[in-house]
């Protein structure tokens, strides 16, 4: 299924991206069930692509603004809460500058990362057969 190409069709879009932009941290929008969700997310992607369109037609090619969208640092994404109401989340994606320091600051030696995943130790195979006791069958010829 194809979306329209008119600005005037996203309006609920705009609206939510906007919220989004407004808040330090982002907004969400509690809708009926996961397709409900998927649809409303593309909807988003839909709006803020025409909203690039219209940058590009908007602004000189030197400009900042010239093929991006305001809404570009929102990433919009599903989730389900644990009662099952799914929900569309535009979080911004922007880090604080307090959070990001530089590392020719750091220690020279830094400690290594922990492994991030478990594997479980292997499986005993007790039950199998032994390889050496199966006898391989003779092919037949039809």
């Amino acid at each position: 299924m194809s979306l329209p190409t008119s600005a005037n069709s996203y309006l609920d879009c705009f609206d939510f991206l906007d919220k989004a932009m407004a808040d330090a941290v982002g907004a969400r929008r509690r809708v009926d069930d996961y397709s409900s969700a998927n649809y409303f997310r593309m909807r988003c992607h839909q709006a803020r692509k025409i909203n690039r369109e219209d940058n590009a037609q908007t602004y000189p090619k030197e400009h900042y603004m010239h093929r991006r969208s305001a809404y570009d640092e929102l990433m919009v994404t599903l989730a389900e809460d644990d009662s099952g109401t799914h929900w569309v989340y535009a979080k911004k994606t922007i880090i604080p500058e307090e959070d990001i320091e530089g590392l020719s600051g750091a220690p020279a030696q830094l400690a290594a990362p922990k492994p991030q995943l478990q594997l479980p130790a292997p499986m005993p195979n007790d039950d199998l057969p032994d390889a050496s006791v199966i006898e391989t069958p003779t092919p037949r010829r039809i």
